[in-house]
C-alpha cells in the first residue's frame, strides 16, 4: 500500500461517516448505480478531482451494501445492537 491508498482510504472512511450521519438508511442499488454513472459523467466533463470524489463515493457505497445491506431488496445484515 502506497501513500496514495492511504489518503483515498481515510477520504473513504470520512465519507462512510458522513454518509451513515446524513443518509443513515439510504443503501440501495439505485443509489450505487447513480454513483457509478456520477463518475462516469466526471471522466468526460470534468478533472481528476472530481473523478476521485466520485470513486470515494461509490466505495462508501458498495462497502456500506456489503456491511450493512441493501434496502430494496430488503438485505439488511445490521443488527439492531450494533
Amino acid at each position: 500500500m502506497d501513500a496514495r491508498d492511504s489518503l483515498f482510504l481515510n477520504a473513504l472512511c470520512a465519507e462512510i461517516e458522513m454518509a451513515r450521519f446524513k443518509f443513515p438508511d439510504r443503501i440501495t442499488m439505485a443509489v450505487l448505480v447513480e454513483e457509478v454513472g456520477e463518475v462516469a459523467k466526471a471522466l468526460q466533463d470534468e478533472g481528476k478531482e472530481a473523478v476521485y470524489f466520485e470513486c470515494v463515493q461509490v466505495a462508501a457505497m458498495a462497502m456500506r451494501m456489503a456491511t450493512e445491506g441493501c434496502r430494496e431488496y430488503e438485505r439488511t445484515w445490521i443488527d439492531a445492537n450494533d
